[in-house]
């Protein structure tokens, strides 16, 4: 059975409790404004481009570049991709800063609050700092197969995601179809093993979708609220209505003197 805290404030202690896995799923209402949110995601929507992701063929769209795109089919990083993720980094965290503009960048607040609680700060590759805060766009009648997230997995020659203890996924949210769009998650923490034996998705990542049945928990966050969920578990995202679906993602993670860095 999975745990969701749904708390009007963010607190060390719950963080605790979703790194230690004593619950699956934080759900804090109205992190930033729903106002506000939804501004930032019009603003998003008319200042910025929103472009496919590099590997991956389907029509959910970023403002951004995920750490996942310099992975290359046969498993192991494209170093002219993840060249070209680390040169761009400047460029799309000031691009992203002026779409949000005179707002702040919903997940700024969240890295600062992490810091406070623990220390904090970006993941970084061969002393390069990562990029993090991408956007994710799901247009109308689009959805985001069964998969679970690991950073060894995105980076396999990376040390430092051999050592850190586990990772989850934060996701604050800027916009909701009218209907449809839900966090889906599964019971389900395949190895990577156990995963190579399981259907793949034909959209050249995750899952067959058919393969797990209905999900145990379905999430429909609204305007300004922070989801965070161990990146472990099997998720995906329900079909979108009519509308887009719009949030600010990163990943978080543990090192072993209890510190965290976050990358998306």
């Amino acid at each position: 059975m999975l745990t969701i805290i749904d708390t009007p404030f963010l607190e060390k202690t719950l963080i605790d409790d979703l790194m230690n896995d004593r619950c699956a799923v934080l759900w804090c209402r109205s992190f930033i404004d729903p106002a506000e949110a939804m501004a930032i995601a019009e603003q998003i929507t008319s200042r910025c481009e929103i472009t496919p992701y590099a590997n991956i063929d389907e029509s959910v769209g970023r403002v951004g570049q995920s750490l996942y795109e310099t992975l290359g089919n046969d498993g192991q990083t494209r170093h002219d991709i993840l060249q070209s993720y680390l040169e761009s980094r400047p460029a799309m965290l000031d691009r992203i800063r002026r779409a949000c503009a005179p707002y702040e960048v919903p997940l700024e607040r969240f890295y600062r609050l992490i810091d406070k609680f623990y220390g904090a700060e970006l993941a970084t590759y061969n002393g390069r700092e990562l990029f993090s805060g991408i956007v994710r766009v799901i247009p109308s009648g689009e959805d985001v197969v069964p998969h679970n997230d690991s950073f060894s997995r995105d980076v396999p020659e990376l040390e430092i995601a051999r050592e850190v203890d586990g990772q989850f996924a934060a996701n604050i949210y800027l916009r909701l179809p009218d209907e449809g769009g839900e966090l889906q998650l599964w019971d389900l923490r395949p190895s990577d093993e156990e995963l190579a034996r399981i259907p793949m998705s034909e959209v050249g990542y995750g899952n067959d979708r058919h393969y797990f049945g209905q999900p145990d928990v379905h999430i429909r966050p609204k305007p300004g609220d922070l989801v965070c969920f161990r990146g472990n578990l099997m998720h995906g995202i329900a079909r979108a209505g009519t509308g887009l679906r719009m949030n600010m993602n990163c990943f978080v993670a543990r090192r072993k003197n209890g510190s965290l860095i976050y990358w998306s």
